[in-house]
């Protein structure tokens, strides 16, 4: 342990005062939620430095920059949308944007979720799918808990720009909350209002990894 530096009260002050305006601010993706409701903000100020998406101590406590450079281009007319080399994602009227993670090398699909403009720049950032929880209403930097991050190969999205394709390569067992490599591993049957499963092996034990399910 390093020796601990004593402050004046004012310069704590103010930096606490930085602390809540941060943490209120919903550019701040850095603090995920379970972690401020297991710590609490007294033990979080000051003695750790969290990241996006990780869920460990990581230091003295440090507020990093939102990256500048991703700044999507304002939607301009067709033929800028269709033709142009800007990339100007239309998000629906909840912020929100579909994105398919596929599986690189293989193409399969793995899973849908759902991205608003923040959690599509931190994407950029890291290199690493940020999604946006439509349920818990939080930034979801998937594999956070699990380990099982999908690190970005490339990003496509369709004519209007209104739909994305995430291109991955899903680390670890799965990217399935059931304990299955892929989300799509039933399929209609045809001509009918029935499921049949393509494949029902589960690659790992969704309770030992989430704790349950």
């Amino acid at each position: 342990m390093g020796r601990r530096v004593y402050r004046k009260a004012a310069e704590v002050a103010e930096e606490r005062e930085v602390w809540r305006r941060e943490i209120s601010n919903p550019l701040f993706l850095c603090v995920p939620q379970r972690l401020l409701r297991l710590c609490g903000e007294s033990e979080i100020f000051g003695f750790f430095r969290c990241e996006c998406g990780l869920d460990r101590p990581r230091g003295r406590f440090h507020v990093p920059r939102m990256d500048t450079q991703n700044v999507f281009v304002p939607r301009g007319g067709k033929a800028e949308i269709e033709e142009g080399a800007d990339f100007s994602p239309k998000f629906d009227a909840d912020g929100l944007i579909p994105a398919m993670a596929v599986d690189a090398t293989t193409k399969e699909p793995l899973m849908l979720a759902y991205m608003n403009e923040e959690s599509l720049r931190r994407t950029l950032e890291i290199g690493e799918a940020v999604y946006w929880s439509r349920s818990r209403k939080e930034f979801w930097h998937k594999g956070a808990t699990s380990g099982h991050i999908q690190k970005i190969v490339e990003i496509r999205t369709d004519c209007d720009q209104d739909a994305l394709v995430l291109l991955v390569e899903q680390i670890g067992a799965g990217a399935c909350h059931t304990g299955r490599n892929s989300c799509f591993y039933r399929r209609v049957v045809a001509g009918t209002a029935k499921l049949e499963q393509i494949s029902g092996v589960r690659s790992f034990d969704p309770a030992a990894v989430y704790g349950k399910h």
